[in-house]
């Protein structure tokens, strides 16, 4: 737009997808940019579209349609009314086709009810508000769903082997670790003192059919490198089922892969993609459909509330563990000979 006036202005997905909508650098650049060069080009009674996914809250739709803005008109079409005349919203307004709750919008690809509900499941909460309702929110205000986990019994998963003292799982299910490992802790006479405040979060995930997620076994504690590389061999001994074992590139990540590279052949860096908040949207869809459990012997509240705080909670080393053994383990399923 440098060097030009404009009468009408049509900006298409300022935002480009979820990943970057997450970021509130991008989000708060797109506002800077509309603010210092759309506007600044706009001729008198010039006219601006936006048209957009509404990936977040505070993009740059939530913006235009401030009253000390612009005071925009604001348009939404939903897959799926929200509002009719019996129900408006809270400005009073009914769906703007006159389709009643509950009704899906007409489809170009001839999409039937059950289609709709099918993609409705699969896409997860987030997507399927942001992507097809155009009102980008989670359930209960978390990326993580708890209620849709459950919790099962230790003795329906798992066996020990008294002969080797290793735990086996069901016949087909296919096992799977996850590391997310700290700087540690630095050793000062008899005390530890933690070089940081994270902790360790070790997951044993029992994968079964490539769609259903157990967690069988957890660590979760403040260790010394030393005592991090013990811990994953531990494990590893524990869960000889074990056909991947992920640990991420960061923190004590690299030192400890070199460490365990000729004693334990089955780790597989992992380099994140995208923020903690991506990575974790990304998994949506399975908790969701009720495809993640997890044993009564590992569950604890505290696992739960750190997922039901996230991405605001204080820690978050459980979350960045099951969403890393999730989202790789769909990854590499098929190549772990299932």
């Amino acid at each position: 737009m440098t060097g030009f006036r404009s009468d009408m202005t049509v900006i298409d997905d300022p935002i480009k997808d979820m990943q970057e909508a997450q970021s509130e650098l991008i989000r708060e650049t797109t506002v800077e940019w509309f603010s210092s060069v759309v506007l600044t080009r706009m001729a008198s009674l010039s006219q601006i579209i936006v048209v957009a996914t509404r990936w977040h809250k505070d993009d740059l739709i939530s913006h235009v349609v401030k009253p000390e803005v612009l005071g925009a008109t604001y348009i939404n079409i939903p897959a799926q009314a929200t509002h009719d005349t019996a129900t408006p919203d809270k400005d009073g307004n009914a769906d703007i086709l006159g389709r009643a709750v509950g009704e899906w919008l007409p489809s170009v690809q001839n999409r039937s009810s059950r289609s709709w509900e099918l993609t409705k499941r699969a896409v997860g909460t987030y997507v399927w508000q942001a992507l097809y309702q155009g009102d980008p929110q989670v359930t209960g205000g978390s990326y993580i769903n708890v209620d849709k986990i459950d919790i099962i019994p230790w003795e329906n998963v798992v066996w020990r082997d008294d002969r080797t003292g290793s735990m086996q799982t069901l016949n087909h299910a296919i096992i799977v670790q996850s590391w997310d490992l700290t700087f540690g802790t630095i050793q000062n006479g008899k005390k530890k003192k933690a070089s940081s405040g994270d902790y360790v979060a070790g997951h044993v995930w029992a994968v079964i059919g490539g769609r259903k997620w157990i967690l069988v076994d957890r660590v979760h504690d403040r260790f010394t490198f030393t005592e991090q590389v013990a811990q994953v061999q531990r494990m590893a001994a524990k869960w000889p089922q074990t056909s991947r074992v992920y640990v991420e590139k960061a923190a004590n990540g690299a030192a400890m892969i070199s460490t365990l590279a000729k004693r334990a052949a089955l780790i597989k860096p992992v380099t994140p993609q995208g923020s903690k908040e991506v990575r974790a949207l990304a998994i949506q869809p399975v908790i969701d459909e009720g495809n993640v459990a997890i044993l009564d012997t590992v569950f604890t509240e505290g696992m739960f509330q750190e997922f039901r705080d996230f991405p605001f909670g204080k820690h978050d080393d459980d979350v960045d563990a099951m969403t890393q053994a999730i989202n790789m383990g769909r990854i590499d399923y098929f190549k772990m000979g299932r």
